[in-house]
């Protein structure tokens, strides 16, 4: 029977340093089929400024591409997540799944929302970022 993982990660989180290979071990062991991540994973979550910052909206970008690759590099047969696209003056929020090491994107959507909606579960978490990091596997 396939394995799905789904993580909820701190705001902040960096595809590199300590925090991403206690990460890498924890998912590392459950070996999933699947694995599931929170809404555009990587550094802070741009939704809850009041302000559109090109600066800001292009670390990103920058920090999601890393993330990605770092995702790909975890050798999970897919991997569903997000990552920001800059469209001019904002962002968009783009769908993606990594397959064997290759991206392909799902959906696209503005991220003018000013909400992140997970799961309807006891424990989860439905605000503008996640307080604490957490893996569910199902």
């Amino acid at each position: 029977m396939p394995v799905c993982a789904y993580v909820e990660m701190t705001d902040g989180l960096q595809p590199r340093g300590p925090a991403w290979e206690q990460f890498a071990q924890a998912i590392g062991k459950c070996r999933p089929d699947i694995l599931l991540m929170n809404e555009m994973p990587f550094g802070q979550w741009l939704a809850r400024k009041n302000d559109f910052v090109v600066e800001d909206a292009q670390q990103s970008v920058e920090i999601h591409e890393a993330g990605t690759a770092a995702l790909a590099a975890l050798n999970i047969p897919a991997v569903i997540t997000s990552r920001p696209m800059l469209l001019a003056d904002r962002l968009a929020n783009e769908a993606i799944v990594i397959e064997n090491g290759e991206f392909a994107p799902c959906i696209r959507r503005p991220t003018f929302r000013r909400s992140l909606v997970g799961p309807r579960c006891p424990g989860s978490v439905e605000a503008m970022g996640a307080s604490t990091s957490r893996i569910f596997a199902c």
